[in-house]
């Protein structure tokens, strides 16, 4: 027997133990991670044990004899049962289930002892009864205080949370108070608002400066004496109190307007009402200064229609002044005059004096052709060194002649730019309306070909349009569009017009003409398709085409067997002014395998006169190279004689205007002697071109000219043409 007692202390105690180990390491590890009911099970399993081994006590460990020490263990039973009252009787159910374990098994062992024990046996069921009472009474009491004191702890957490989102909201209400005063500081818009009653609840720094009040001046002053203050400084204070006005009348109104102040300032003035939970409780107004935004608008507005080398008005503005000219000119049954005036000599000044220089000449021109005009007249600058003037008039052509002649009268005095005097000349073509077109578009078209028209007359001359410069002006616009295709289609091709040596009768050369046979117009020559192809920059790809046709055909005849003569080609001053004009050459001539000293390259003298230091050294690598440097139209260009000895030419050519009455007019027959002398001293052989006549062929022969080129015994011709010539090799005297 006292080995099982031992047994059943070493149970309980090592049991306890180990168990309450579990659940201290569990709670210390997993804690977080048992649920409610995972706990529950774990105390139910300890209750069982416990129960289990009070039970083993009572039914299996009861001493056999010996009434005092049954009594000893029965009271351990039921003072352990009693007291596990306090401990289980939070959960009825666990409690009830110890009771069972525990007390069943000495229950069992009285009952089943008889005598007296029975007695105890049914004695032992009224105490379970007793303590599942008491257990229920505890169960209750203990529930109804953990209950309350829970709701105890809630109100105070509640109360904290409370407190906390209060402080909270408060100092988030303090920083949105603090951002929006910051907002409303920094921007640069005035602010006020002001209650349905006219009183001022708030007001910005910026407000206060636009306007020029105080803080004490708002605080202090009555609402008529601030509104007084306003109306000073309004150019319309009348309209800006009847729109205030207004709006107090209709509170649910937006409102937007522009204020203009005496000073010259600009407000934008928005006002919106206040509300308030759907409900208006004020108005909000706000000021914004756009005095400096009007002042760029209309900077950008005149740049936008204005020139700005000059000033005047440039095309958009002068479209619409033609507009209005029109629209007046049918009102009151006048004309519109439309004058397209363009500087004559522009771009010799801009290349030899430079951009600078035709600036200032065109910002001079400008100022002289505003005094020249009425105010209401106009005069625009249309673009490069061209102007437009408008007028209206109702007198008749005297009243254009007169405004040509004052326009002329200004311009004739010199204008000093860097120490040169530079005088300025203009052609003027001009339009009529209704006369010469019903829209600014067509009335522009026409007086730019009435002043192309005056430009062919020469310098300083005004031409009125008429429906027939249309043809010349279409043909014009249609060499200009085609020009670049015509090379691809093969439409151009050259002639060439013999030169003859006057001592011997021999043909010694042939100069290349450039001919057009265009699929509409027909035939085109050179004095229309040069000043076109120089304009649009296509004189270089013309120019080199035409060097290399004229090259190869000249080494054809050579392979052919006839005598090596000279193939002159004309170059424009563009093609001489580009950089790599001597190897453009040298390449032609590796090509077509042609010696340098049968091309002679022809140029007239106002070709060589700009950039002279360039074209001087461009001229002598040509004549290193072996090619032949000829002066065209000699006489009729700039100060000849001056600059002849500095380049480095073979050949003058005689300009046929004084050719072709030379045996008339003594001056033609001096000036033709004097080039051939004056050509033989340089060591330079002389041709003279547009030779005619047998009397001017005799006249050049007894004044020692060396070369003739004329209708009389050689007119342009064909390749073909050409080499029939050179095999007879000579004119019949």
């Amino acid at each position: 027997m006292s080995y099982l007692l031992i047994g059943w202390l070493l149970f309980i105690y090592f049991g306890s133990a180990f168990w309450r180990s579990i659940l201290v390491y569990l709670f210390k590890t997993k804690h977080s991670l048992l649920s409610h009911d995972n706990w529950l099970k774990f105390y139910v399993v300890g209750v069982f044990f416990t129960g289990a081994g009070w039970g083993i006590a009572g039914g299996g460990l009861m001493p056999p004899e010996g009434f005092v020490q049954q009594t000893f263990v029965m009271l351990m039973i039921f003072g352990v049962t009693a007291a596990a009252n306090t401990l289980y009787s939070p959960i009825l159910s666990v409690y009830t289930f110890f009771l069972i374990i525990a007390l069943a098994p000495l229950s069992i062992w009285l009952l089943t002892h008889g005598g007296l024990y029975v007695l105890l046996g049914f004695l032992s069921f009224i105490y379970f009864a007793v303590l599942l009472s008491t257990a229920y009474y505890t169960n209750k009491l203990i529930l109804s205080s953990l209950v309350l004191r829970f709701k105890n702890i809630n109100l105070g957490s509640i109360k904290k949370l409370l407190e906390k989102k209060v402080a909270e909201r408060t100092n988030e209400l303090k920083e949105s108070l603090a951002i929006t005063k910051s907002a409303f500081e920094s921007t640069a818009d005035g602010i006020l608002m002001v209650t349905l009653d006219n009183k001022i609840k708030f007001y910005n720094k910026k407000f206060l400066d636009m306007w020029g009040f105080t803080s004490e001046f708002i605080k202090t002053t009555d609402d008529e004496k601030a509104i007084q203050h306003v109306m000073n400084q309004l150019i319309n204070p009348d309209e800006f109190v009847s729109r205030i006005n207004d709006l107090y009348l209709n509170p649910n109104q937006d409102s937007f307007d522009e204020l203009h102040f005496k000073d010259g300032r600009i407000f934008e003035r928005y006002s919106k009402p206040h509300k308030l939970d759907h409900k208006i409780i004020g108005r909000v107004w706000t000021f914004r200064d756009i005095t400096e935004r009007r002042k760029m608008e209309k900077k950008i507005a005149y740049q936008a229609n204005h020139d700005a080398l000059t000033g005047l008005p440039n095309r958009t503005l002068l479209n619409d002044r033609i507009h209005q000219g029109i629209t007046y000119a049918k009102r009151f049954h006048s004309n519109l005059i439309v004058m397209f005036i363009d500087l004559d000599n522009f771009k010799d000044i801009n290349d030899n004096l430079g951009h600078g220089a035709g600036d200032i000449l065109l910002q001079e021109t400008a100022l002289r052709l505003e005094e020249c005009i009425r105010e209401s007249d106009t005069v625009a600058r249309f673009g490069g060194d061209e102007f437009v003037l408008l007028f209206l008039f109702k007198n008749g052509k005297e009243e254009i002649k007169t405004i040509v002649n004052k326009i002329h009268d200004s311009l004739k005095t010199p204008i000093q730019i860097g120490g040169h005097e530079v005088v300025v000349t203009v052609s003027m073509g001009i339009s009529i309306y209704p006369r010469d077109g019903q829209d600014p578009s067509t009335l522009l078209k026409n007086a730019d070909v009435a002043m192309y028209k005056a430009k062919k007359k020469g310098r300083n001359y005004y031409q009125l349009y008429d429906k027939s410069m249309n043809i010349h002006s279409k043909k014009r616009m249609i060499i200009q569009n085609q020009l670049r295709g015509a090379i691809e289609k093969n439409e151009f091709f050259l002639f060439y017009q013999p030169i003859f040596d006057l001592k011997t009768s021999k043909v010694i050369s042939v100069e290349a003409l450039l001919r057009w046979q265009h699929p509409e117009i027909g035939l085109i020559f050179p004095n229309e398709i040069i000043p076109i192809a120089e304009e649009t920059g296509f004189i270089i790809q013309l120019g080199e085409w035409v060097m290399r046709q004229a090259c190869l055909q000249n080494k054809m005849w050579q392979n052919q067997g006839l005598r090596p003569i000279v193939v002159a080609v004309n170059v424009s001053g563009v093609q001489l002014n580009r950089p790599n004009f001597v190897e453009t050459v040298r390449n032609i001539l590796s090509d077509s395998q042609l010696d340098p000293q049968y091309l002679e390259l022809e140029l007239t003298e106002s070709a060589i006169m700009s950039n002279t230091k360039e074209i001087i050294k461009r001229l002598a690598d040509l004549k290193n190279l072996g090619v032949q440097i000829a002066i065209d139209d000699f006489g009729t260009g700039y100060s000849s004689f001056s600059y002849l000895k500095d380049f480095p030419a073979n050949k003058l050519k005689i300009d046929k205007s004084f050719v072709q009455d030379c045996t008339i007019n003594p001056n033609d027959r001096s000036i033709i002697n004097a080039i051939i002398t004056m050509g033989h001293h340089m060591n330079l052989s002389v041709l003279a071109e547009g030779v005619e006549t047998e009397s001017q062929l005799r006249l050049l022969q007894e004044s020692h000219c060396d070369e003739m080129q004329g209708f009389l015994y050689g007119r342009p011709t064909n390749s073909d043409e050409i080499n029939e010539l050179l095999k007879n090799n000579h004119f019949k005297e």
